[in-house]
């Protein structure tokens, strides 16, 4: 078919570095929200800058890793029986 191991690998871990950006972008609009329903209802949250980026950051490797455990037999087996599941 013309897909070899190596492809699929890289267009596996793309799709995963893919999904954990967007994770990652999307856990720092819920904090972006967080702050906008604080201001608008006059509550005090307190969260560090330092507190933001290790929530993204997290956000990102644990989205990579679940990732990395879900495609681990993709990885491993055949192209051809890779490309129908």
């Amino acid at each position: 078919m013309g897909y070899n191991k190596g492809t699929i690998q890289k267009m596996i871990v793309r799709e995963n570095l893919l999904l954990s950006a967007m994770a990652a972008i999307f856990q720092a609009v819920l904090i972006g929200c967080t702050y906008l329903v604080g201001m608008i209802f006059n509550l005090a949250i307190m969260v560090t800058p330092l507190q933001i980026l290790q929530s993204i950051l997290s956000t990102g490797v644990v989205v990579i890793v679940i990732s990395i455990i879900a495609s681990y037999k993709l990885i491993h087996t055949e192209p051809a029986v890779t490309l129908r599941k």
